[in-house]
């Protein structure tokens, strides 16, 4: 059953791996797939080029989700369950459990979901948890920042049309830590991209007001012939 599984695998690994190669600007070479007794997949590249390459894979049902990049990569996909607060302290043991204690009133579920997956996420990128774990960022139902010293495990909620709301947990990276605006950056919000101003700078000495914003597509599966800006781009 392993052995068909990684059969039916390797075409989708191949794939993800032929996309870094191209983001790296080379030929895809021969490469072979190897798993520790772990269970975890190792690429191994024949070519006399020196090319810096790690894998994750995750499974949940049917889905199969792959991550290639040239630093440590660990990721993983969970479904949200629901559980009792008994069951939970069980699942995750007391001192991990103490880490979500406040979401016992709100969402605990997907909190302790997070925690699940972030805790797969770790031991992927051969770590363990101790006491220093926290969570340091959330906004509930959407995301939840975890740290243990200096790594970062992010867990995001992604929402299907049908079936339960999944959690997709992936490895930020050893880094220094940052301020909130440095973390706000590195997640797409920073000042660069919002901004305000008035001014009589111009020529005609008239106000001018600026006002910057990113635009962004609208979701739209409709076709239409004529094609108005306020049709397919938000803001």
């Amino acid at each position: 059953k392993k052995e068909l599984r990684r059969k039916r695998e390797f075409p989708h690994i191949k794939k993800s791996v032929g996309r870094y190669f191209k983001s790296i600007d080379k030929d895809l070479c021969d490469f072979e797939i190897k798993w520790h007794e772990s269970g975890k997949p190792c690429v191994v590249i024949n070519s006399t080029d020196k090319i810096d390459i790690s894998m994750s894979l995750t499974h949940e049902g049917s889905l199969l989700l792959c991550s290639v990049g040239n630093v440590t990569q660990a990721i993983d996909l969970q479904t949200v369950s629901k559980k009792s607060i008994s069951d939970w302290r069980a699942l995750l043991g007391d001192s991990k459990y103490d880490k979500i204690r406040n979401f016992e009133d709100k969402n605990l579920d997907y909190a302790a979901t997070a925690l699940w997956s972030v805790n797969e996420v770790i031991i992927k990128a051969d770590k363990k948890i101790d006491e220093s774990l926290l969570l340091e960022k959330y906004e509930d139902k959407k995301y939840y920042l975890f740290r243990l010293g200096n790594v970062r495990v992010l867990s995001c909620v992604i929402r299907f049309s049908r079936g339960f709301d999944r959690l997709f947990s992936f490895l930020l990276g050893e880094q220094d830590l940052l301020s909130d605006h440095e973390v706000n950056e590195k997640l797409g919000y920073g000042d660069k991209y919002f901004d305000f101003h008035a001014d009589y700078s111009k020529v005609e000495k008239q106000l001018v007001t600026v006002n910057k914003f990113p635009v962004t597509f609208k979701n739209n599966k409709l076709k239409s012939r004529r094609v108005y800006f306020t049709s397919y781009f938000d803001w």
